[in-house]
């Protein structure tokens, strides 16, 4: 699941982007950057986490999980920070539904989808 999860996310960023171009250049980067700040972090969890040895013991897996979603929460809140505080045209509005939809569509589509096979 997590593979499909990956997979819709980078959907995800890619649509919002294209549907952007139809309101304009500029709504199309913010709704890019904003559906990226919310993809890149859980890629990068997702390769960290789930490529890892699996035969650890369940009780370090669960330490590397909690400190991997802290890490990615605070890679988020820097990203969207950095892009904030320099980017003088972005949209606010729509950042914050493209960081939205990027983090729960995709996941939802995932377990909707999910045969209970993984």
């Amino acid at each position: 699941m997590q593979k499909r999860i990956i997979l819709y996310q980078i959907l995800t960023v890619v649509i919002l982007a294209g549907l952007g171009l139809i309101f304009g250049i500029t709504i199309a980067i913010t709704a890019l950057i904003g559906a990226a700040i919310s993809a890149v972090p859980t890629i990068v969890l997702a390769l960290w986490f789930f490529w890892q040895n699996p035969l650890v013991e369940p009780a370090i897996l669960m330490r590397r999980f909690y400190i991997a979603e802290l890490l990615k929460v605070v890679f988020a809140v820097t990203l969207l920070t950095i892009v904030l505080r320099f980017l003088q045209d972005v949209n606010t509005m729509l950042l914050i539904i493209a960081y939205l939809i990027t983090q729960l569509i995709p996941t939802s589509l995932a377990f909707l989808q999910d045969d209970g096979n993984q």
